[in-house]
Order: C-alpha cells, then structure tokens, then sequence
C-alpha cells in the first residue's frame, strides 16, 4: 500500500471511525479531494475497506480483509 491509501486505514485503526474525506486530501497532500475519492475507491476494490452510503460523514470502515 501507497501512503496515500495506508493512511485512511491507519486512522480507522487509531481513532474507531474514519477520516473526513478533507482530512485525507490535506493529510496526504493531495490536490483535490476526487484524488482522495481514487483512493478510496481502490482501497475498496481490492476489498479493505467498505464505504457507506454516499454523502455519509465518516461512512468508511475497515473490513476482514482490512488490518485489525
């Protein structure tokens, strides 16, 4: 895993619950926040984390596959 993509889950691990999608962006230094949603989405593909339902605040969460 990438930084970029270690750090949603490094957080959810730490914190309980996920990072808002701005605290990604600003975290990783990315430009916008669709580069955080890429992210995400392949964090998801590759089956890691899950994502609720669309405009849900924190709607991320780890996974079996994802680290304990």
């Amino acid at each position: 895993l990438s930084l970029t993509d270690a750090l949603p889950i490094s957080y959810i691990a730490q914190h309980g619950y996920a990072p808002l999608l701005t605290e990604i962006t600003a975290a990783c230094d990315l430009a916008s926040s669709s580069n955080a949603r890429y992210h995400l989405a392949q964090l998801e593909r590759h089956g890691l984390v899950s994502r609720g339902p669309r405009g849900a605040a924190r709607g991320l969460s780890l996974t079996e596959k994802g680290p304990a």
